[in-house]
């Protein structure tokens, strides 16, 4: 039988409440410490008079069957549990200065006008293009993997808008063996993107036959702070709200916590402590490092600005996930979500929900400007991609100083920093989104493996 050991978990958000409940599952004594006076982290759900506003994270991409069992078996979620409409699978790239629909199949690719007819003879000559050795070779950029298998205006008008969705970055500076090393791992297996797609056709079959549910976009009929707010139900004794730690020192075998909480500096000592807090809260942490290895992580500011309006005030039918803005558009927000396409009653009836993104790393500057001018450049940026007939009825501003961490060039240095931190200092661990995936799906595998690796330890 394993040592039940006292481990301390600093951070409420998903990565460190899942640790927690899966520890404590386990015969673990846990506490979990958050500053803040709520749980979640950067998932947030606001109710206001009918319209239903995500801050943070809108959706949960299935990726895993275990996200599913735990949600639905460990958690009892199943009848909270609700997928994006079907409708949600087309997409729209703005071109032009319109939205269109992307294509997403190789048929819909070769038929659609989207892509230029040259586009779609480069996109043809990919399997033909040599893999690049990944020996003695410096390390690449999304923008130049992209560009050297599939072309630039493959780069411009799919990949470019999507790592601003997706990471509110640039794909000029993102690595492509850290953002997406499965990309890399198609070439070097099968030489080819598309040869890869084709002959992994089969292993993905037979894993849809398996979880036919996989890859499927969910949240929860009260939103997806649903997730956090059911951990911290189960882990109410264990929760130490508002609690903001301010160092953390080894101390003969174990590690002594500082805290604050009331004004009163509190000290507790534990066998193991696991670090949740993300790279700004580990920023503010005296630990046992000369600088904090997660000082050189980039994160950039975000504005999300929640527009509702009369459903017929909206000429555009509405009918997807939404639209994304490739920076070649010259356009003032990064995308905006469908958010009442998406799911139902995110919006009073015959109304639309629609969540906007201004800044990232593309126009970090925008997000400076007050909470009326942001809507109003939103509105103005709507009307002209959309048609808007009239006014505004619902706006809601919310402010990310350090959003999304960005797995950018020599992001591998940052991580070998931070597992040199955890080889020179026994029993003390790092998770969250700056580790293995920003997405909040990342984050709850990533949960898993690190309660894992600390149970199976002697």
């Amino acid at each position: 039988m394993k040592a039940r050991r006292d481990i301390a978990i600093v951070g409420a958000g998903i990565t460190g409440l899942i640790i927690a409940y899966q520890l404590k599952k386990m015969g673990h004594n846990v506490r979990v410490f958050e500053s803040a006076k709520e749980v979640g982290g950067a998932i947030k759900t606001v109710k206001d008079e009918g319209w239903h506003t995500e801050i943070g994270p809108n959706t949960v991409l299935l990726k895993d069957q275990r996200i599913r069992d735990f949600i639905e078996n460990e958690l009892g979620l199943a009848e909270q549990l609700i997928f994006a409409n079907d409708k949600s699978a087309k997409r729209y790239i703005v071109k032009d200065g319109k939205p269109q629909v992307l294509p997403t199949s190789p048929l819909a690719f070769l038929f659609s006008p989207f892509f230029s007819l040259s586009a779609k003879i480069r996109l043809l000559k990919e399997p033909f293009i040599p893999a690049r050795s990944i020996k003695n070779l410096e390390e690449e950029s999304v923008a130049d993997f992209v560009n050297r298998r599939l072309g630039k205006e493959f780069l411009d008008y799919a990949i470019n808008p999507f790592i601003a969705g997706v990471y509110a970055g640039n794909p000029k500076h993102l690595s492509v063996s850290q953002a997406f090393p499965k990309l890399v791992e198609l070439e070097q297996e099968y030489g080819s993107l598309i040869k890869g797609q084709i002959k992994g056709a089969k292993k993905r079959k037979d894993a849809g036959r398996a979880n036919p549910d996989k890859a499927r976009i969910f949240s929860f009929k009260d939103g997806l702070q649903t997730l956090p707010n059911k951990l911290a139900s189960l882990l109410a004794k264990e929760l130490r709200l508002d609690h903001r730690i301010t160092q953390v020192k080894p101390k003969y075998f174990s590690w002594d916590i500082t805290q604050i909480h009331n004004g009163r500096y509190i000290e507790s000592r534990f066998d193991k402590v696991i670090f949740a807090c993300g790279a700004q809260g580990l920023s503010q942490i005296d630990g046992p490092w000369v600088m904090p290895p997660t000082e050189r992580v980039i994160q950039p500011p975000l504005s999300v600005v929640s527009l509702g309006f009369k459903r017929s005030d909206i000429k555009h039918a509405l009918e997807g996930f939404g639209m994304l803005v490739p920076e070649v558009e010259n356009r003032k927000i990064l995308g905006c979500l469908f958010s009442s396409s998406l799911f139902e009653d995110r919006a009073p009836y015959d109304h639309v929900l629609l969540t906007c993104f201004v800044g990232g790393t593309r126009q970090p500057r925008l997000t400076e400007m007050a909470n009326q001018r942001l809507i109003d450049m939103v509105y103005l940026e709507l009307d002209e991609l959309l048609g808007i007939k009239g006014p505004y009825v619902f706006a809601r501003v919310d402010r990310w100083k350090k959003a999304i961490p960005q797995y950018n060039l020599g992001y591998e240095k940052i991580k070998n920093l931070i597992g040199a931190v955890e080889g020179e200092n026994k029993d003390l661990y790092f998770a969250g989104n700056f580790m293995e995936g920003i997405s909040v799906g990342d984050c709850m595998l990533h949960a898993f493996k690190i309660a894992e690796r600390i149970n199976n330890e002697p």
